[in-house]
């Protein structure tokens, strides 16, 4: 074993991937891989900072993210020579972000901020979940197959490997192949239902994963606890009006026949999709 994997396992970092070491080609947001191996770190910072400013003036909260992810410290800070509690805080740190940035993901600030990420932090190794949740609402965007694209999926063990035809095809993925994959890998509707307590702890905007939860799991009897406890995460969002009576629908769900059941899940289905969706919409339209 070499010294930098000795060094790398030692951090419980995962192994050194062999793009990391050559500067053939780097992954890259904005820039074909080429290209991007011509990028130096100073100009992949100033596109990062650049890209933080343009959000500022959107949303003031991303401040909080300049001194760990987007100052003259983070510029520094590698990976490889870091102990595990400083990568851990690290890791943290860009997941919150990322959270937080789901709702501007389409905003090219956005784009600018994540190839600062993707370059220095190596977020789409080192970040996958907390990259994949981000970019999740989206997923029948051609923004969000150049994510995909990025990542290292390529082992039929990987948790992800369920995406690897969006990653060589470069076709988005259909909202039914993600229904689908709820019910086979009820481990994946956990982590959707993470998603949605996350973005509303964070005051984030509720995303697009409600409109999953209800259309594809609501049936998936042994897992309507957590569910349950995602939709009620759910419906703290100032922009859920409790007023319409969806929290009753919401309550009565599980004594319901299956008949009426499949109404409800049609009818809440539908309301969610315009709920979920013009939060984004909006958004990006500012």
């Amino acid at each position: 074993m070499t010294s930098l994997a000795q060094q790398l396992q030692r951090l419980a970092l995962p192994q050194s991937d062999p793009s990391l070491l050559s500067r053939d080609e780097v992954a890259s947001l904005l820039f074909d891989p080429k290209e991007a191996a011509t990028i130096d770190r100073d100009t992949a910072f100033a596109i990062g900072c650049t890209g933080l400013e343009e959000l500022l003036g959107i949303d003031p909260a991303f401040e909080q993210f300049e001194a760990p992810l987007f100052s003259q410290f983070a510029k520094t800070l590698a990976r490889s020579v870091q102990t595990k509690a400083v990568n851990k805080q690290l890791d943290e740190n860009i997941s919150l972000f990322l959270t937080h940035l789901s709702p501007y993901f389409l905003l090219k600030p956005a784009h600018k901020c994540l190839e600062w990420l993707i370059h220095r932090f190596h977020i789409h190794l080192y970040n996958q979940d907390s990259l994949i949740a981000c970019v999740l609402p989206y997923h029948e965007t051609r923004i969000f197959v150049r994510v995909i694209q990025l990542l290292k999926i390529n082992n039929p063990k990987h948790k992800w490997f369920w995406l690897l035809p969006v990653k060589q095809s470069g076709v988005p993925l259909a909202k039914g192949t993600l229904i689908t994959h709820c019910y086979k890998d009820l481990g994946f509707m956990d982590f959707i239902c993470s998603l949605v307590t996350k973005s509303v702890k964070v005051s984030s905007l509720l995303s697009h994963e409600c409109v999953i939860l209800l259309k594809g799991c609501l049936l998936c009897q042994d897992r309507f606890g957590s569910m349950d406890r995602a939709l009620a995460w759910g419906l703290k969002s100032p922009r859920f009006d409790s007023g319409q009576g969806h929290v009753t629908w919401l309550r009565a769900y599980p004594q319901c026949g299956v008949c009426k059941r499949q109404l409800i899940d049609d009818t809440l289905s539908s309301m969610f999709l315009t709920f979920c969706l013009s939060p984004f919409l909006s958004v990006q339209n500012q």
